[in-house]
């Protein structure tokens, strides 16, 4: 139902930015700094998927 994908879509978007923000954070501390370029990989992963299925949809 659209109200569920404009919430993941929306959701999504908040991931990427809170994401950002661990990594820029992470970047200034620097030991921290693979696990969050990790954990940004996994994010654009899921992130490409949900547009991916919104576009099949």
């Amino acid at each position: 139902d659209i109200a569920n994908i404009v919430g993941s879509v929306i959701g999504g978007h908040t991931g990427l930015l809170l994401n950002g923000f661990a990594i820029f954070s992470c970047s200034r501390k620097r030991r921290h700094t693979i696990r969050c370029s990790l954990n940004n990989i996994l994010e654009t992963k899921m992130h490409s998927r949900l547009h991916y299925r919104m576009t099949q949809w």
